[in-house]
């Protein structure tokens, strides 16, 4: 988040920050402009990343849920999620270094390579596969074979840009260059054989399976918390609640329960967390055991 990155090395002395930097290179940084930009291109939306960092990035918030709805669903953004985002940082970010030593290279270096990731994500989709975001994060690395998949079609979508009259980095803010991009050229078939793809059913089923898993990790994370409220917070979090007409006969015995150290069912404790955070929101002080 903005100037995290900074902030956590500013008040480290000189050796301190140097060992930061080294356990933390600026290299693997992702601001989240830099996660907007990454996200859309590989949800095939190159022109909105085309119109800049700031402007693409009101574009990507659309898709998060909003603060409302985010405990039904922030167990999507999991471990795999995560290590999906990074590999698929990686294959863009080698991309990016190698675009401008290519001898058909004019210009336009983030206009072809968001286009150019977009058509492989269009690609995989036809072909019903996704890159292996898994040997990817291992290795740490783009792999050189996919890499060159890439390169290919860069010069593709390098031609296509420029074909128009007028400024290329006009035309691939446009949505129209996208839609003549799908019609001009023809999908790439692409194998999960070589190892640098997965089938798309079986990342799906992965993508599932860490959802659920996440979910379980969310609602040991929850009960947790809640057991550690200390009894003089439950007083002040139960008259906040009557003040501001959130009680229920229900959510007083379990906050009774709570307060001599008994262990609800988990069901019955969702009851009460959008309370407790609107509390802790509204400047409510909790306490732990």
């Amino acid at each position: 988040s903005r100037g995290q990155y900074l902030n956590d090395q500013s008040d480290k002395p000189p050796a301190q920050r140097k060992e930061f930097q080294r356990n933390n290179p600026k290299t693997k940084l992702i601001t989240k402009t830099d996660l907007g930009l990454i996200v859309n291109s590989w949800r095939q939306k190159p022109y909105h990343v085309s119109k800049g960092a700031q402007a693409n990035f009101k574009e990507f918030i659309k898709s998060l849920p909003l603060a409302e709805d985010w405990e039904q669903n922030n167990a999507q953004y999991n471990d795999q999620h995560f290590y999906d985002l990074v590999a698929k940082t990686i294959v863009m970010r080698a991309l990016r270094k190698e675009i401008p030593s290519q001898n058909w290279y004019e210009g336009f270096p983030a206009n072809i390579v968001t286009y150019s990731i977009a058509w492989l994500a269009y690609c995989m989709e036809k072909s019903k596969v996704c890159i292996n975001s898994e040997s990817i994060w291992r290795s740490q690395a783009c792999p050189s074979e996919l890499l060159a998949i890439l390169l290919l079609m860069a010069e593709q979508i390098n031609d296509h840009i420029v074909s128009v009259a007028g400024n290329p980095t006009t035309y691939a803010k446009s949505e129209r260059c996208w839609k003549e991009l799908i019609t001009k050229l023809m999908p790439e078939q692409l194998s999960f054989d070589d190892g640098l793809f997965i089938d798309a059913s079986s990342a799906q089923l992965a993508k599932k399976t860490a959802k659920l898993e996440q979910t379980k990790i969310n609602k040991m994370i929850t009960e947790i918390d809640l057991y550690q409220i200390d009894e003089d917070s439950w007083v002040k979090i139960h008259e906040f609640m009557l003040k501001y007409n959130k009680m229920s006969p229900n959510k007083s015995r379990l906050i009774n329960a709570l307060k001599i150290g008994e262990i609800p069912d988990y069901t019955l404790l969702n009851i009460l967390i959008k309370d407790v955070k609107e509390y802790e929101k509204l400047g409510g002080v909790i306490n732990q055991k």
